[in-house]
């Protein structure tokens, strides 16, 4: 995904690898190379922070999961594939 996002970038802001590239072409890249991590961290920072797990939520889904493997309710076939394996 980052090569699909970041060459056309790249080739839109006129960075040709094929020869020399002028010097303002060069900070654009410097700039699209500190920005973009930095606001796809800021973005994941936003969304983590509206997922609200504390210690009890995350005790609740861990007494569920339990409850539900204890049940023999497996939703993953490939789970199920290592349980068998293992088992034997």
């Amino acid at each position: 995904m980052a090569i699909g996002v970041s060459l056309p970038l790249m080739a839109w802001f006129g960075f040709n690898p094929r020869q020399a590239n002028p010097a303002a072409v060069l900070a654009d890249l410097h700039i699209l190379f500190a920005l973009g991590p930095a606001l796809a961290h800021a973005l994941s920072a936003a969304l983590i922070r509206g997922f609200p797990i504390n210690a009890a939520n995350h005790a609740e889904i861990r007494r569920m999961l339990a409850a539900r493997d204890a049940a023999g309710l497996i939703s993953d076939p490939r789970r199920e594939q290592v349980l068998e394996t293992t088992a034997i």
